[in-house]
Order: structure tokens, then sequence, then C-alpha cells
């Protein structure tokens, strides 16, 4: 479900002028790890949010190294 208005990250990215990074679905298994000390990445790779996170960290690694 869309829990928040769609786009409201990525238009505050444009208007302060810094690169927007990406959105990550809600997934109630986020919670559920990060309670647990557990990696959700990691436990649940093939899911959309963790995809999403990774695709996250991409391009910071982007912005990093430039």
């Amino acid at each position: 479900i869309d829990l928040f208005k769609i786009g409201g990250g990525k238009n505050a990215a444009e208007e302060m002028g810094v690169p927007f990074l990406g959105a990550i679905p809600i997934d109630r298994e986020i919670v559920k790890d990060g309670d647990e000390g557990k990696p959700f990445i990691l436990n649940h790779a093939d899911s959309n949010a963790a995809k999403a996170f990774d695709k996250i960290v991409k391009n910071i690694r982007k912005a990093i190294e430039g």
C-alpha cells in the first residue's frame, strides 16, 4: 500500500538541490528484523524492500566515488 504520499521525498530532494537516493517500500519484516537485531537485507534478499535498499546503497556509492 502507499501509506504516504508518493513523490514527496524526490520533490524535497530536488527543491534542496540534493540527489534523491531512492524509496523503500513498507515491509513489516524490516521492523521485525530490526527489533531482533537481524539484517533485513540479508534475510530477505529477494524482497522488493531489500532490492530498494541495495539500489540506494549503490546510489550512495556512486555519489561518494564520483
